[in-house]
């Protein structure tokens, strides 16, 4: 069978070819990134999702990758910064997490740190709250109801 590459190397996703995709997402979510102070990791995070949805489409469109070795040996990182590392991020390894995950992690720091992890991202497991409708959402309501 033929061999089934990526139209483009992955690593233009990483140097800029998606700033006016993520700049103009930015602004339609009301953040500047022009202007930020400091990294804002919820506004990093969307760098690495645009580069997963292209990716993604890509291997969808493909059915298939060869997945370079450099892709297969690299850190896992959503690159958001500079020598930014998943497990650097987290402060334990993906293997301890293995190890949490099936029972068998003697680590007490770690597993304390994966505990308060789990508790300060529980709120992503349930549904948020929605703010009260404002009246210009309750006449677009009214009017599309009919």
């Amino acid at each position: 069978t033929p061999r089934k590459t990526l139209p483009r190397d992955p690593s233009d996703f990483h140097h800029g070819l998606l700033d006016p995709v993520y700049d103009s997402l930015a602004r339609i979510l009301g953040a500047d990134p022009a202007v930020e102070e400091q990294p804002d990791l919820a506004l990093a995070n969307l760098k690495a999702r645009l580069r997963m949805l292209v990716l993604y489409y890509h291997a969808n469109r493909l059915r298939y990758l060869e997945v370079p070795q450099t892709v297969i040996e690299k850190p896992p990182s959503a690159d958001t910064w500079p020598g930014h590392t998943d497990e650097g991020e987290l402060g334990f390894t993906y293997e301890q997490l293995e190890q949490y995950v099936l029972g068998s992690l003697e680590d007490d720091s770690v597993r304390q740190r994966i505990t308060t992890l789990r508790r300060n991202s529980s709120h992503k497991l349930r549904t948020p709250k929605l703010p009260p409708p404002t009246s210009a959402m309750a006449h677009q309501t009214s009017t599309t109801d009919c």
